[in-house]
């Protein structure tokens, strides 16, 4: 992230996280219905295939409404925030520890996560859900006032302590590792003290990457609690857990749908060229 103002930040977190969105939506898809099946009998590519076969290709955009309506001041709260951390710490990315990195980032990632949990339970369920005659949820409108009318408040904040604990170490993660790979992969930077769109991408998506499947556990644990029916687990993650050991397969379970985590790369390659441009353009218009 550049070492602008935070409501620069902001305005750029908001483009970054919209063409991220776009890009990844697909993907995440995919990975959620996987981490959502109790046995998974498909790869993502067979599974792949048979979404297409049977739902076809604008299947795997369901529920992107939510991301972009939600997830676009989402991601410019976050990078907005963690631009405010540094400037309340006087320092500079290029120049904070790892260590302060990782709490800024944290920290702006826990509170974001206030705003994202009962979204990201209303996408989740959108999208695991097959293409039926009478779908249980219509949309995200009609899901939010399902959910609202079946628990109130409680009910839509469902898997809240999982999606609070993912959001911290995702957001303390994310932000640090890409501050220190740039660093490390700006050595030849312009006079300007710009890092190249190649320096860039290739740090943005690795990070974004290294998150991915640094998170995929508690991702799992999330994607079932969000889903599930009240009730399901009384007990939120300690039951997950104790139903995972049922099925047997611990750590395959924890970690499934790592394949398209994999393919986080080109969306937080271009989330982040999107974000430092447009913090550069902005600069350029003072």
């Amino acid at each position: 992230m550049a070492n602008k103002s935070p409501i620069e930040n902001f305005i750029a977190g908001g483009v970054g996280g919209a063409l991220k969105i776009t890009i990844s939506h697909p993907l995440d898809t995919i990975k959620v219905r996987l981490q959502t099946m109790p046995i998974a009998t498909d790869g993502f590519y067979s599974y792949l295939r048979k979404m297409i076969a049977s739902e076809g290709f604008l299947a795997l955009y369901k529920g992107i409404s939510v991301p972009l309506i939600a997830g676009v001041p989402f991601s410019a709260s976050y990078f907005g925030g963690c631009a405010f951390g540094r400037w309340l710490l006087q320092e500079e990315q290029s120049t904070g520890s790892f260590v302060s990195n990782f709490f800024i980032g944290g920290i702006s990632g826990g509170f974001t996560s206030l705003i994202a949990a009962p979204l990201d339970r209303v996408k989740a369920l959108l999208q695991v859900q097959s293409n039926v005659v009478k779908p249980r949820y219509r949309g995200p409108f009609h899901a939010s006032r399902k959910l609202f009318r079946e628990g109130g408040v409680p009910n839509l904040y469902q898997g809240f302590s999982v999606t609070l604990l993912r959001g911290f170490l995702a957001g303390a993660s994310y932000f640090s590792v890409y501050a220190l790979l740039k660093k490390i992969f700006s050595a030849g930077s312009d006079a300007d003290n710009r890092s190249s769109a190649v320096t860039i991408m290739i740090s943005g998506g690795t990070a974004g990457v290294i998150v991915g499947l640094l998170g995929l556990p508690l991702d799992v644990l999330k994607s079932r609690l969000q889903t599930a029916p009240i009730g399901r687990y009384p007990r939120g993650i300690r039951d997950v857990l104790k139903e995972i050991r049922r099925e047997g397969r611990m750590r395959s379970t924890l970690f499934r749908g790592w394949v398209p985590v994999l393919g986080l790369f080109p969306s937080n390659a271009v989330c982040f060229l999107g974000i430092e441009t447009t913090v550069y353009l902005l600069d350029l218009r003072k």
